[in-house]
């Protein structure tokens, strides 16, 4: 995207042509740059959230968190028993279900969800886990959705029975 603000070589550019272009790009990757230096400084908060949170909470299994956090930032090392992790969605209200990466992207995770939660949604799954409130099975087997806390805790539980864990 930035190498598109450069003037089109077939025009003849002038020196002004590449100043332009140069203010274009700039203005396109400051803020981006600006976002990615401020989420970084977040990652202390970012970890002591998660260091409080494996130190509350009553299944080591299960890692519950407090407030919403990029995926990116929910590292583990600290947690080795930990398979799932529970969160505040990022778009209010609901709560995620978010199986643990062992390594960084998602590729690979300590836990997959059950396979006949698959793609399942709403009330289709809800009889097939028990919980209520369910809202998706993402067909990744690594993160699901519900509408409360306690459905989000219940689907985790019920997740590790049915996967025997």
């Amino acid at each position: 995207i930035i190498i598109a603000c450069n003037p089109l070589w077939y025009s003849n550019p002038k020196e002004e042509d590449f100043n332009r272009g140069y203010q274009s790009a700039m203005g396109l990757a400051k803020p981006i740059l600006q976002n990615e230096v401020a989420l970084a400084r977040g990652v202390p908060t970012a970890r002591d959230v998660i260091d409080k949170a494996v130190e509350t909470y009553k299944d080591e299994r299960i890692l519950l968190l407090d407030r919403c956090l990029p995926r990116r930032e929910i590292r583990l090392d600290n947690a080795p028993r930990a398979l799932l992790v529970i969160l505040p969605a990022d778009n209010g209200g609901n709560w995620t279900i978010r199986a643990v990466e062992i390594s960084r992207g998602m590729s690979k995770v300590r836990l997959k969800l059950p396979r006949q939660w698959v793609g399942k949604q709403g009330d289709e799954l809800a009889e097939l886990t028990g919980v209520h409130d369910v809202l998706f099975c993402h067909n990744s087997q690594f993160i699901a959705m519900t509408r409360t806390k306690e459905g989000a805790i219940a689907f985790a539980q019920r997740a590790l029975e049915v996967t025997n864990h």
